[in-house]
C-alpha cells in the first residue's frame, strides 16, 4: 500500500522495492525525472525526525557538484541532461 504511514514512528511505506524494475529501465528521461520528482514530493511531505539529515541539504550539496560534473561530460546531450536534472532538483 504505497503512501501508508505510521504517525507514531514517522515510518512511511512508499513502495516495495522490485529489482526487476530499476529506474534505469525507464527509457524516457522525462518520465524518469517525473518518477523521481513524485518520490521526492512524497519524501518531504512529512517532516523528518530530529537528528536526520534534511533532503534540502543533500540536494544543495549535489547541486554544488553539478558544474564540475558537467565539465567532465563530453556528450552535449549528457551535459544537457545533467543541467535538466539539476534544474529539477533546484526547483
Amino acid at each position: 500500500m504505497p503512501g501508508r504511514h505510521d504517525p507514531d514512528t514517522g515510518t512511511m511505506l512508499l513502495e516495495r522495492l522490485d529489482a526487476a524494475r530499476p529506474l534505469s529501465s525507464v527509457v524516457d528521461d522525462n518520465a524518469a525525472m517525473q518518477i523521481l520528482a513524485e518520490l521526492m514530493a512524497r519524501l518531504v511531505a512529512v517532516p523528518a525526525p530530529p537528528g536526520l539529515r534534511h533532503l534540502a541539504d543533500i540536494a544543495a550539496a549535489m547541486l554544488d557538484q553539478v558544474p564540475r560534473a558537467v565539465l567532465a561530460l563530453r556528450d552535449p546531450a549528457e551535459q544537457q541532461l545533467a543541467h535538466t536534472c539539476a534544474s529539477a532538483v533546484a526547483d
